[in-house]
C-alpha cells in the first residue's frame, strides 16, 4: 500500500466537497494521483506523520460532511473525464475509498506492527 496517497486523497475530496457547496455546478479536473503525490512530497514524511496526517484531516472532513445542507448533495458534479453525478456520491464514493484504505492499513499493520 503507498501510503503516499492517502493525505492527498483526503485533500482533493476536501477540496470537492467544499466547492461543490457553493456553486450550482462543479466542474473539477481529473486527479492526477502521480503528479500530485510528487508535488506534496510526502515521500519525505515518516510513516506515522503520514498516518496521523490522515486520521485528522478525515476527522475534519467528517465533521464537514456531517453538515453539508441536504440541499447541496443534488448539486451536479463533474470530474473530468468522468459523467456527472452529485455531491452524494462523490461523498459516499469517498467514504467506500476510506474503508477501502483502512482494510490496506489493518492488512499492513497486522503483517509488520512496527510500520
Amino acid at each position: 500500500m503507498d501510503t503516499n496517497v492517502l493525505s492527498h486523497s483526503a485533500c482533493n475530496n476536501h477540496q470537492r466537497f467544499v466547492r461543490a457547496q457553493h456553486c450550482t455546478e462543479l466542474v473539477f479536473p481529473k486527479y492526477e494521483q502521480n503528479e500530485c503525490v510528487s508535488a506534496a512530497n510526502y515521500r519525505a514524511c515518516d510513516w506515522e506523520s503520514l498516518i496521523e496526517l490522515w486520521y485528522y484531516y478525515n476527522r475534519q472532513i467528517a465533521l464537514m460532511i456531517r453538515n453539508i445542507p441536504e440541499s447541496k448533495l443534488t448539486t451536479p458534479c463533474t470530474i473530468t473525464p468522468y459523467e456527472t453525478c452529485t455531491l452524494a456520491f462523490l461523498v459516499t464514493d469517498y467514504l467506500d475509498h476510506l474503508h477501502h484504505h483502512l482494510e490496506k492499513l489493518n492488512e499492513r499493520i497486522s503483517t509488520d506492527p512496527t510500520t
